[in-house]
């Protein structure tokens, strides 16, 4: 689209929802390799509740907004 279009809005826009579910799917992959690392049973409050806030903080990040992304000058 960027070679095709240039830096418009509408790409930008685009560009900040694949960062978006990007931001989630690092969380969710994190939470992977850990609980294959980690191996944690029911009795493992403290890991899985690490791991639950992993998950809310990387879905935070995707749906929460954070930095829009402009066209800049260079």
């Amino acid at each position: 689209m960027v070679a095709k279009e240039g830096v418009t809005p509408a790409v930008l826009a685009m560009g900040q929802r694949m960062m978006s579910w990007a931001r989630f799917d690092y969380a969710v992959m994190l939470v992977i390799v850990a609980d294959m690392v980690l191996k944690p049973t029911l009795h493992d409050i403290g890991i899985l509740a690490g791991m639950v806030l992993v998950v809310a903080a990387g879905a935070a990040l995707a749906l929460g907004g954070g930095r829009q992304m402009v066209p800049s000058a260079a």
